[in-house]
């Protein structure tokens, strides 16, 4: 895994994902070297994009599942973008993604942004909500749906790269964990992993007894519901189901982690100890 891993670290982040180029420190291992390079940012499709909105790749009872998605119809299968919007589990949505839709589409790539089932705290607190790990499940089945219709999009299903954004990037990495276990059980494969500013150490927000909903005299302890969707049970075997950082596996596809250093609600050094436990696995 040593040549895999890269974590960029900057006052400005998503030098990856923007294209802007902009001062970032790297931390590096082996032969792994980075560099940027401007690209322009579209906030409209280019001409020659097909762009499709509303897709829904699932039926659930909260009936969030869907996607939008960009690519250039000629016929060739591209890597495949799947883009995972970020808001602490409960809030956020696909359309925050729209600029990367249509940039990366522009370059070359299918690219897809999903909406999934989100926490909702109201039903949480009655006893029973959607969790961190049907959010998971969600994306796994937005992937599974979209490389199903591999031809219809042209997506290269051996090319599928997942980038997630804070608790989006929590989500996309515990998937990519999980299919790195069990890829006979996925129809496609992960060929990298994109975490922007996330909560990768989940224990951190519980040890620091943090409040993570703004607003609510609720702490990481009292929030077991997010994990498994039932108020009251015990935290941490939960936590240990979904964190990212205690169930790294060395069959990771490569992993690029992006943090801004004045990231207040995801502290940089989470993200810090995640590189450097991937590199020594």
């Amino acid at each position: 895994m040593k040549h895999r891993i890269m974590i960029a670290i900057g006052i400005v982040i998503l030098f990856l994902i923007t294209g802007m180029i902009i001062t970032v420190f790297f931390i590096r291992s082996d032969s792994t070297e980075g560099n940027s390079k401007s690209i322009s940012i579209l906030q409209e499709p280019a001409d020659d994009i097909t762009v499709l909105t509303d897709i829904q790749y699932q039926i659930t009872e909260e009936n969030n599942c869907y996607f939008d998605i960009a690519y250039k119809d000629n016929n060739t299968p591209k890597p495949l973008l799947v883009f995972v919007h970020g808001g602490t589990w409960m809030g956020g949505a696909k359309e925050e993604m729209n600029s990367y839709l249509y940039t990366f589409s522009a370059l070359g790539y299918t690219v897809a942004s999903l909406d999934y089932d989100l926490l909702d705290l109201v039903k949480a607190l009655q006893g029973d909500c959607t969790s961190i790990k049907d959010e998971e499940t969600c994306i796994a089945a937005a992937v599974t749906y979209l490389t199903q219709h591999a031809k219809e999009y042209q997506i290269d299903t051996s090319r599928v790269i997942l980038i997630g954004h804070s608790s989006g990037g929590q989500l996309v990495g515990r998937l990519a964990e999980q299919i790195a276990s069990q890829p006979q059980n996925y129809i496609f494969q992960i060929a990298g992993v994109v975490l922007i500013s996330a909560p990768s150490d989940l224990r951190y927000y519980l040890y620091n007894d943090i409040q993570m909903i703004e607003g609510e005299n609720l702490s990481f302890v009292e929030l077991s519901f997010i994990f498994d969707g039932v108020y009251g049970t015990d935290v941490i075997p939960e936590i240990n189901k979904v964190d990212v950082l205690y169930n790294i596996t060395e069959k990771l596809p490569p992993v690029l982690i992006i943090h801004g250093s004045d990231d207040t609600l995801v502290p940089v050094s989470l993200s810090k100890n995640l590189y450097l436990s991937l590199i020594h696995i």
